[in-house]
């Protein structure tokens, strides 16, 4: 650990108290409590829930920007009889929503993304939403719209954006519904023309099978602590407060939390010459549980009737983090005369731990712990006594709350004055969770500071800090449809005290970024081709580190999602991803992976369905945007038509025995979809479906 000392201190706090980069830090004064995007054929509606919404209107309008443009558009709102904004956007675009700042600068806040989806995508789900396709799940035979319909405790706008991503895949909806309610009808794709697929259609059999990964509670995930009351926002709560104050002593803490990244400093003083005693913790009446940040995700799949379909793909995530903590302790006794005697003291401690965990739902009321690391931080300071180790915070229990927090636990655990060493703990909690804790990598990573020796010098300051993180992104499976946790989690002790004249400062800074990376799942054969996947990545950062800076955690970020994402964001000079200002995001990649299957492999007598043409086939390949057609009869003319999913003939061709036909002469409106592909002969027929990106 790194000395670090301080020879002049003045008795203002306010001198002491250096939180100049606090008026510096920005943060936006509106927010977004929800959003959700429908498509139409011609347009797309946004509608927001928001706060603070002063902040988000100039002359009474929201105020938009293309991703592309730096000119900002203003838009004027309608409000919908359940209170939410409704915004008409134009297809096939991204639009940043911006609000006002600290600073008096206009920041994007939210992105609104009118890009039509492909293929098996990533889908933001809030926890009521996602808590009730569980309870579809267990219903067993309802199909999703009847089920979902009936859940008005669900935002209705939210159940229509689900279901057009996960029955349509994304598919635009017919203008008909832009301005009510839309039917079951609305989400059946291909209604008209070359067979149907929807719940019990000819095309939807029981067998058919559609599956999506689901990003659970995207919009929440940040929530500080520190203040009256939590704030949705994903803004600093601040608070600033004498603790302590009488004609003798002055205790003044401060801080800023997001998450695991905060600002906390609680400073100590014995005002002018007068002399008193005392021991003052950090928000001990203020700051509940840890603070932590989450990405939630799991699988969602269905049949061709829209139940529940039990046909769930592996697919590979890999999980990357760092945590950076700055911590500083300052303690010294002051001159000038006592009357009774006593000798002076004077003391700082501050403690940091923090542990990454990912947990997976065994069922619905065991959680399995997959992966654990812990780390921890102690600076201190004391003057004119030997160093005591019963001032020393029981880190066990501090790594105990971010245990029980990873598993869902609620301990209740004493809090203040009741804080005590290992073995009083071990006798308090005498329970099962205790028992499964010690058997933990973060149980035996934090014992061993019990048994490291600590200074005996009359007068030591030893400041230090830290940083958290793996060698490696470290990758999962997510199998079946139970939620995989990740989670970064921090707790923190700080402390002042001192006997008749003395001052002291503690004081924490940290930063974080997490991100977890779904890789791009393809070639996985004909039978399984729905487990086709394009790459997606989400992230969480935020900081309030001195020295480490946004910037190093976007770079972080950016290194973890980099080899897969690369294709489709901004990247730097040396091709690595860029990762923008506008954090806790997604990244979906706009391409699709490489499923060149064979999609057919039987062409069918009309007039006897059950004999097949041996060795016909038809390949699709999404890289080259090509049918591959081989082995048709050739004894007889044959034509290939493609539809949209409305019914609308997109392109026909002439074949004549094996052949390539290229599909990127189709315009850009018509993509973005499925695609109904039509083989005709004079006694031949099939019909079958393809994503075109």
């Amino acid at each position: 650990m790194m000395g670090v000392s301080q020879t002049t201190l003045e008795d203002s706090l306010d001198l002491v108290m250096d939180t100049t980069f606090l008026a510096e830090y920005e943060y936006p004064l509106g927010w977004v409590e929800e959003s959700y995007v429908i498509n139409f054929r011609t347009k797309s509606v946004a509608y927001l829930k928001v706060g603070e919404a002063q902040h988000l209107l100039e002359n009474n309008r929201l105020k938009l920007r293309q991703e592309d443009s730096q000119e900002a558009t203003l838009i004027m709102p309608a409000v919908t009889d359940d209170g939410y904004l409704r915004l008409e956007l134009s297809p096939g675009r991204q639009y940043e929503l911006l609000t006002r700042t600290t600073q008096g600068n206009w920041k994007p806040l939210k992105l609104l993304d009118t890009r039509l989806d492909t293929g098996t995508e990533m889908i933001t789900v809030s926890e009521q939403l996602n808590k009730a396709l569980y309870d579809w799940q267990e219903a067993g035979n309802q199909d999703l719209y009847t089920f979902l319909i009936n859940r008005p405790e669900l935002s209705l706008y939210e159940r229509f954006a689900f279901m057009q991503g996960f029955l349509r895949k994304g598919a635009p909806l017919s203008d008909l519904y832009a301005q009510g309610s839309i039917p079951q009808s609305a989400f059946i794709l291909g209604p008209v023309g070359p067979g149907s697929v929807g719940p019990g259609g000819p095309g939807g059999p029981d067998g058919e099978c559609s599956c999506s990964i689901l990003n659970i509670n995207a919009n929440n995930v940040l929530v500080p602590h520190g203040g009256e009351a939590e704030d949705q926002i994903l803004q600093p709560v601040v608070h600033d407060r004498i603790i302590h104050a009488t004609h003798r002593k002055k205790i003044w803490e401060t801080g800023r939390f997001i998450g695991p990244a905060r600002y906390q400093q609680l400073d100590g003083n014995i005002k002018k010459n007068r002399c008193g005693d005392g021991s003052y913790p950090f928000g001990e009446e203020m700051l509940e549980g840890p603070k932590e940040a989450v990405i939630k995700v799991r699988q969602l799949c269905r049949n061709g009737n829209w139940e529940p379909g039990d046909c769930y793909c592996t697919q590979k995530v890999t999980f990357n983090y760092r945590y950076d903590s700055d911590l500083y302790a300052f303690s010294k006794t002051k001159s000038g005369a006592c009357f009774d005697g006593d000798p002076r003291t004077a003391y700082a401690i501050v403690q940091d731990v923090v542990g990454a965990y990912v947990t997976r739902q065994v069922n619905y009321n065991t959680i399995e712990i997959l992966y654990d690391s812990v780390q921890t931080g102690i600076a201190y300071s004391y003057c004119e006594q030997d160093f005591n180790e019963g001032q020393i915070l029981n880190v066990l229990k501090l790594g105990l709350e971010i245990y029980a927090a990873a598993k869902g636990l609620e301990l209740n655990l004493p809090i203040g004055e009741e804080w005590e060493l290992a073995d009083t703990l071990t006798n308090q909690i005498l329970n099962e969770a205790w028992k499964e804790y010690r058997k933990t990598k973060t149980f035996s990573t934090l014992e061993k500071l019990l048994t490291e020796e600590w200074s005996e010098n009359n007068c030591v300051t030893d400041n230090t800090g830290f940083t958290h993180r793996p060698s490696n992104s470290i990758s999962f499976d997510l199998q079946g449809d139970r939620e995989v946790v990740f989670r970064l989690i921090a707790g923190d002790h700080l402390e002042v005290g001192g006997e008749e004249r003395w001052r002291a400062t503690a004081a924490l800074r940290s930063g974080f970024a997490i991100s977890v990376l779904l890789e791009k799942n393809e070639n996985v054969g004909q039978e399984n081709e729905y487990c086709c996947t394009k790459p997606a990545g989400i992230y969480q950062t935020e900081t309030f580190h001195p020295i480490v800076s946004s910037e190093n955690y976007r770079e972080v970020i950016g290194g973890h999602l980099n080899d897969y994402l690369n294709c489709c964001f901004p990247i730097d000079g040396n091709g690595n991803l860029i990762i923008g200002e506008n954090d806790r995001d997604i990244l979906i990649a706009d391409e699709l992976p490489n499923c060149s299957t064979t999609v057919n492999q039987g062409l069918k007598r009309e007039d006897q369905s059950n004999i097949a043409q041996s060795g016909v086939s038809i390949k699709y390949s999404t890289s080259e945007e090509s049918l591959e057609i081989a082995n048709l009869p050739d004894d007889k003319p044959y034509e290939l038509e493609l539809f949209n999913i409305e019914g609308r003939r997109l392109s026909q061709y002439k074949l004549e025995g094996d052949q390539t036909i290229y599909l990127t002469t189709i315009p850009d409106h018509f993509r973005g979809g499925l695609v109904l592909v039509r083989i005709v002969g004079q006694n031949y027929s099939l019909t079958q479906k393809i994503f075109l990106p």
